[in-house]
């Protein structure tokens, strides 16, 4: 997450375009669980603590990790190259614009769940699907 006042930009697509502010889970580079997000949000700080699940986040430093992997001839190595052939990996644009919809939402509808990439996508794809003559 970014530092607390930071902000990020998502331009990549045409309904992204609002300033996202993300605040710091203050984990100490541990995943927190759900409940100890829910219990933020049950501590009166006014702060909305929520939880994203980005998936498997297409970046340069997990092909770097499946080339050396392959390279050392690692089992999962087959899971990554089923993961990038069935197109499960989260492309970063798409990431963002999840990212910027989620923290767009009302705070009891942002920390009500949490909020999973893949879901979203599936949503989206949805939705962007050209209908078919018999839905007209």
């Amino acid at each position: 997450m970014v530092a607390k006042g930071s902000s990020m930009r998502c331009h990549l697509r045409r309904r992204c375009r609002s300033w996202c502010r993300m605040l710091p889970l203050g984990t100490q580079g541990r995943w927190p669980s759900w409940k100890s997000i829910t219990s933020r949000n049950a501590e009166g700080l006014n702060v909305a603590v929520g939880s994203l699940s980005p998936g498997l986040v297409d970046t340069e430093g997990v092909r770097d990790h499946v080339a050396k992997a392959r390279r050392l001839d690692l089992p999962h190595v087959a899971f990554f190259d089923q993961a990038f052939e069935q197109g499960w990996a989260t492309e970063m644009d798409q990431l963002m614009c999840f990212v910027d919809e989620v923290l767009s939402m009302p705070r009891e509808q942002f920390t009500s769940q949490e909020w999973r990439f893949s879901e979203w996508r599936k949503k989206v794809e949805q939705h962007d699907a050209p209908q078919s003559e018999s839905s007209l």
